[in-house]
């Protein structure tokens, strides 16, 4: 392997590494928003509990309303985490992506060089 085409293979690397870790860093996020989801669905089901007075809730305890609202912001931050990562990885492997296209333009300048190089010396 040249030195190039090993440059090439560790721009390939970075890139399937950044990938990987996007991944891991989406299924805990995902699954921190399902978590979210399911505790908000649990504050509504107490609302609707409270409406049909079914639900014996102490005074000092936070409404089901309050709990959903900072439930659903708190969803909202995770959300726009996800977004920014899947942002910031796409704007990371185009970089990456265009290092390698200016990388393989090399290469092939510099190869065809050699062989203009020798057809001068023959």
């Amino acid at each position: 392997m040249t030195e190039e085409q090993i440059r090439l293979h560790e721009i390939d690397l970075n890139q399937v590494e950044k990938i990987r870790k996007l991944a891991f860093r989406l299924a805990a996020d995902l699954q921190n928003f399902d978590k979210i989801t399911h505790l908000i669905a649990m504050q509504e089901a107490e609302q609707d509990y409270d409406r049909l007075k079914l639900n014996s809730r102490r005074e000092d305890q936070t409404p089901p309303e309050q709990v959903a609202e900072r439930l659903s912001s708190e969803q909202e931050k995770v959300l726009l985490a996800l977004k920014s990562a899947v942002w910031n990885a796409s704007s990371n492997l185009k970089q990456d992506h265009d290092r390698r296209g200016v990388l393989k333009a090399q290469m092939k300048e510099q190869s065809e060089m050699r062989k203009q190089a020798v057809g001068k010396e023959e």
